[in-house]
């Protein structure tokens, strides 16, 4: 068997035209899911990005259920592996012609999954969500230099800019104030301070399901960024497939939830009244224009496949 392999510095450039071949090769079973099918194309498109070597460390031969792997996984956790999977080729390919894309596919092909996983998920929103539907940014390379080894540089369409830096609380962290004080104390101070700054914190759904919990993290956000001039905005972040099965069948969807907080002392006198809320969920937010079925705007490719043809 041919093995194909990535080397490692040599990111690829996966065309549309290329993953449509890929699914036309994917045989059509009439009782096969949506979800199962499309892993099979998100696999292969993984195995594009990364090589069969990386496919096999990360999903077929871990020696139990992982991130990305589904061995000897229940029936739900099955489904939200492989959800998992197909909404990482999904962000990989949309995302691979932003500036800096390198950097974090390195991340990734270097085994630092999860928490790679998260910075482009954040990505995805600030593509898919954001309510300046003409905001960019890149992707910034890690640098190891004190204030300025961040994630992000983010530009609105009014010329507004931030730094940003976007932490990833793996599923399995014990739920406590420290973990989420840890990261923010670690995100501050890789941020410049002559700019305003950005934390992005990717938390497990549940910790926001608790409400007590939800409270006092919001307090503790309040109490960080006061004492943080540099800092306009601190956002927490969850998401969470959810895997239903009724006597209609099975459903398998992704639940998305925001919350905001903006620093009301920050030193940017310019920016005093400037709302730094960027996501439906808060202010006067709305979706964004052209939307297409699957509520992301019609210009995010999505790798969920009936047949042996891509929706358009």
């Amino acid at each position: 068997m041919v093995r194909n392999r990535t080397r490692k510095g040599a990111c690829p450039a996966i065309k549309l035209d290329r993953i449509r071949v890929i699914n036309r090769l994917i045989p059509y079973r009439i009782s096969e899911s949506i979800v199962a099918r499309s892993d099979k194309l998100a696999t292969a498109v993984l195995r594009l990005f990364f090589g069969q070597d990386w496919i096999d460390q990360h999903i077929i031969d871990t020696p139990k259920a992982s991130f990305l792997s589904e061995i000897e996984a229940p029936e739900a956790l099955r489904e939200r592996q492989r959800m998992r999977r197909i909404i990482l080729a999904e962000m990989l390919f949309n995302l691979q012609k932003v500036e800096g894309f390198r950097s974090v596919w390195t991340k990734m092909l270097n085994g630092d999954v999860e928490s790679t996983y998260g910075a482009l998920e954040i990505a995805r929103m600030l593509v898919t969500t954001t309510t300046d539907t003409k905001l960019w940014f890149r992707f910034v390379p890690e640098s190891k230099i004190i204030r300025r080894d961040y994630d992000l540089s983010i530009r609105f369409s009014d010329g507004v800019a931030v730094r940003a830096e976007t932490k990833c609380k793996m599923e399995e962290t014990e739920i406590t104030l420290r973990t989420v004080q840890e990261s923010l104390s670690r995100a501050k101070k890789q941020l410049p301070q002559h700019v305003p700054g950005m934390v992005f914190i990717k938390i497990p759904r549940e910790w926001i399901d608790d409400i007590k919990f939800a409270d006092d993290m919001r307090a503790l956000a309040r109490r960080s960024i006061k004492r943080s001039p540099w800092i306009v905005s601190v956002k927490f972040y969850a998401a969470r497939i959810v895997y239903e099965r009724d006597a209609e069948g099975e459903s398998t969807g992704e639940i998305v939830a925001f919350s905001e907080h903006t620093n009301d002392h920050h030193k940017f006198r310019r920016y005093r009244t400037r709302n730094w809320h960027m996501f439906p969920p808060t202010g006067e937010a709305q979706r964004p224009r052209q939307m297409n079925y699957n509520g992301l705007p019609s210009t995010w490719q999505r790798l969920f496949v009936r047949s042996t043809e891509l929706p358009e």
